[in-house]
């Protein structure tokens, strides 16, 4: 099968078919963001990594749920990048969150870190943002940019928290469903 980019709207990521019921949201060149996908095995849909900004998750999540027709029924975090980690949020308990030991430790071992220093910058970014918005022009930056300050306000929230995996893997894992399987090494 060729490579197909699809028909989907997002300021963070273009979205391709790889294979029948194998998607790549690739970061758009509009803006940086992340890359991650999902996998329609049939009965189970299987969402690959999530990206940094909360509201690209969102996109991520709508486009699967666009293209399969089915909400997620498993997460995988392939390793501990915040870019892959920090979307986690935005999928409810119900579903599974799968990573390796080693992710789960490097997770542990960074958040507080991670969380003090982003909002330690917080204040500054958002000075500098609001600044920012004031000279563009461009609605998908402006867009952007508005996100970015909800997030950072997010951040500062006293009860933030991001969410762990569920559930680890130290060798692989065979995620079958009725159309395509997937393997977790």
């Amino acid at each position: 099968m060729e490579v197909k980019k699809l028909d989907f709207e997002s300021i963070y990521f273009d979205l391709y078919e790889l294979n029948t019921g194998i998607y790549a949201a690739i970061t758009a060149e509009k803006l940086p963001s992340s890359n991650a996908g999902f996998f329609d095995l049939g009965n189970y849909l299987v969402i690959f990594d999530t990206m940094m900004d909360p509201y690209s998750t969102d996109d991520l999540i709508r486009a699967s749920k666009k293209f399969t027709k089915k909400d997620p029924s498993f997460l995988i975090n392939s390793h501990y990048h915040m870019d892959h980690l920090y979307g986690n949020r935005k999928f409810p308990i119900e579903i599974p969150i799968i990573s390796s030991s080693e992710t789960l430790s490097v997770y542990h071992k960074n958040l507080e870190d991670t969380i003090k220093r982003f909002r330690g910058i917080a204040t500054q970014e958002l000075k500098r943002i609001k600044e920012e918005i004031k000279k563009e022009s461009n609605p998908d930056k402006i867009l952007e940019m508005n996100n970015d300050i909800n997030t950072y306000n997010e951040m500062l929230d006293p009860n933030f928290k991001l969410r762990p995996p569920d559930f680890i893997i130290n060798d692989s894992i065979i995620i079958e469903g009725t159309k395509n399987k997937v393997q977790i090494i």
